[in-house]
């Protein structure tokens, strides 16, 4: 009687079972290495959960103790007799409101690692205007804002925001006197070199000539020109064509 067969089957029965064993155990092992990779991914997610509030907390405590300074600088303004000495607390006072706006909408955006520009500049731009007793779009000062809708970390925003504080304080201050009307026009634009460019201008009397506007003298001035060149890195320029634009350009 021949075997041959009957074995040759008997193996292959036997190949078959030990593949669909084989088969069993890999599934088995998949099956626990995507559970374990889905616990570890439900611990990630949960630790950034965790340091995104806690981040959340330190800018909203960040925020918190600049009002205090504000308000502090506030107070002691109502104490000096000096105009010019009241004038250098109330610069202060806008320069942290600068500040602190950033930590305020990080604080209450979806992320905390970059701020909406347009959201931003506006409202900072409201706070300005209002500082001087103006109303944005009302008024014989107007505001024409042109920003996209660009994110930024919060250092570039920072810097930015003390620019246009420091530019727009300067227009709303000196470009208009003796009752002039105008406009305070700011932008911001992604260029195609892949760099932020912030436009700052008026159409007010202009800055008196100087032979090297970065080398006025002015601490308003000083600050602008440092905060372009070493903090963000970038360039600097003036036209007084047609009232006084500064123009900032610096990387994404």
């Amino acid at each position: 009687m021949d075997r041959s067969g009957s074995d040759d089957g008997m193996h292959a029965g036997m190949d078959t079972d030990q593949r669909i064993a084989e088969l069993e155990r890999v599934n088995e092992d998949l099956k626990k290495e995507i559970a374990e990779r889905g616990r570890a991914e439900e611990q990630l997610t949960a630790s950034l959960r965790e340091k995104e509030t806690l981040l959340r907390e330190v800018h909203h405590r960040v925020k918190n103790n600049m009002q205090v300074i504000s308000s502090l600088l506030k107070i002691q303004s109502g104490y000096a007799r000096d105009e010019e000495v009241r004038g250098m607390f109330e610069k202060c006072q806008n320069r942290i409101r600068a500040m602190s706006l950033v930590h305020e909408k990080l604080y209450k955006s979806k992320g905390v690692a970059s701020v909406n520009f347009k959201e931003y500049i506006k409202t900072l731009l409201h706070d300005v205007f209002w500082s001087y007793g103006y109303g944005v779009g009302t008024g014989r000062i107007k505001l024409k804002m042109n920003v996209e809708a660009v994110s930024c970390g919060i250092d570039a925003a920072m810097s930015c925001g003390l620019i246009i504080n420091e530019l727009v304080s300067n227009s709303l201050k000196h470009a208009f006197p003796a009752g002039r009307s105008g406009e305070v026009n700011v932008s911001l634009r992604v260029t195609c070199e892949d760099e932020f460019e912030l436009v700052v201008s008026d159409d007010g009397i202009g800055m008196p000539q100087h032979p090297d506007f970065k080398d006025v003298g002015t601490l308003g001035m000083h600050l602008v020109v440092l905060l372009a060149e070493d903090q963000l890195q970038g360039a600097i320029e003036m036209d007084r064509t047609d009232g006084t634009e500064f123009r900032v350009t610096f990387g994404g």
